[in-house]
């Protein structure tokens, strides 16, 4: 028993010291400042963090629709939605919360998460709605494809115009709750911010997208 308590003495006084939040901020901005070594090494230290918190939200999910064979797709989509959008989620982390990078990188991976659950949810509830083939009937569509296809078009230039005129946690918060489909609790709590914050960047995102739109007109 000495010599395994003297073993593990030794390993934790020579193990390396883990990063501080300093050090993950600073590496944070050398990656986002399009350093390719930093963006490698984000990863590295990112990857643990985004599997164990989606690890944990599958365990304790109790629709089996998921399960762990699942949890490379979900982490290969959390990195996708982390990076879209010139990186605004990540962007968005400020040290000044007084959240660390890690926990921050955490909570949004869990809402990610949950928006993920609510998709499946979503498709669930629309597979049991569905019509077999052979029972149904044929219906005159009211949808007129052209007009659809113009809306699309707009909704993609309004957005480009947000991403472009919006700084980076004005982008964070368009994200979360446009792109991801969060509440206003939800998204404050994934930026570690006060929920007025983010009605006050609803509100200049409002703003932009009425005036933007206006003078398309």
């Amino acid at each position: 028993m000495t010599a395994l308590i003297a073993l593990l003495l030794a390993f934790l006084l020579t193990a390396a010291p883990l990063p501080s939040n300093a050090d993950d901020v600073a590496l944070l901005r050398a990656a986002l400042a399009g350093q390719a070594a930093a963006r490698n090494r984000l990863v590295t230290r990112l990857a643990p963090v985004v599997r164990a918190r989606l690890r944990r939200a599958l365990a304790n999910w109790p629709d089996q629709r998921l399960g762990a064979h699942d949890l490379d797709d979900l982490t290969h989509q959390t990195w996708c939605r982390l990076l879209e959008h010139d990186q605004a989620r990540l962007r968005a982390y400020d040290p000044e919360t007084g959240v660390s990078f890690v926990a921050y990188v955490s909570m949004v991976t869990q809402q990610l998460f949950l928006n993920v659950l609510e998709q499946h949810r979503a498709g669930k509830r629309a597979a049991a709605a569905t019509v077999p083939l052979e029972d149904a009937v044929e219906i005159a569509s009211n949808t007129d494809t052209a007009a659809a296809l113009d809306a699309r078009a707009d909704l993609a230039r309004v957005w480009g115009h947000l991403m472009a005129e919006l700084p980076e946690r004005g982008r964070a918060v368009a994200a979360l709750l446009y792109a991801d489909g969060l509440d206003v609790d939800a998204a404050a709590t994934a930026l570690g911010v006060q929920k007025q914050v983010v009605y006050n960047w609803q509100f200049k995102i409002r703003q932009l997208t009425r005036a933007f739109l206006e003078g398309e007109t």
